[in-house]
């Protein structure tokens, strides 16, 4: 699996837990590959933040048979990547019940760690180990404005298995006792 394939499991996971929430919000992942101006919309945005490697690759061959005969070897070993969820959005003060980033980020937390979210995961190959707390610093931004900042992390295993082909050995000369 490469990240584009975890990363599309993420932004799918998250795109159906809002909308059966009824929030219109635009999922993304952060550093797009192309540049885009800043969103209208509420925003969650995941960034992969590191990925611990577990287990020994160690070999396991497989008979390939044909003329000369050759094999496959696999080796396997299981990646936990820590991705952080972002929310970006202004609440509305008019308005007392409006969403906040927080109300929006624990629908996400709750979406990824739901049935219907470890399904999608599963079905994928991808498990989801932990979600931690919600963080909600504030900040001043540049027009004077409040800002609530916030951010949880969320842990994802998988296996990842590296193919190649081997040639077959030939071994020629004589067996001999010494």
């Amino acid at each position: 699996m490469i990240d584009a394939d975890i990363e599309t499991q993420i932004k799918s996971v998250l795109d159906a837990g809002l909308a059966a929430a009824g929030i219109t919000a635009i999922v993304s992942q952060s550093f797009q590959p192309t540049r885009q101006g800043a969103p209208f919309l509420p925003n969650v945005v995941f960034t992969k933040l590191f990925a611990r490697r577990y287990g020994h690759q160690a070999p396991k061959f497989t008979l390939i048979p044909g003329t000369p005969d050759t094999f496959q070897k696999a080796e396997t070993y299981y990646l936990r990547a820590t991705y952080q969820v972002s929310g970006l959005m202004n609440q509305d003060p008019v308005v007392p019940d409006s969403l906040n980033a927080y109300d929006v980020l624990d629908i996400c937390a709750a979406f990824l760690q739901s049935e219907e979210g470890r399904a999608t995961f599963k079905a994928a190959g991808i498990g989801i180990d932990r979600i931690s707390d919600i963080r909600t610093p504030r900040s001043l931004d540049d027009s004077d404005r409040f800002n609530m900042d916030a951010s949880f992390d969320f842990v994802l295993s998988y296996k990842q298995e590296r193919i190649s082909i081997v040639p077959e050995a030939a071994i020629s000369g004589t067996v001999g006792q010494v």
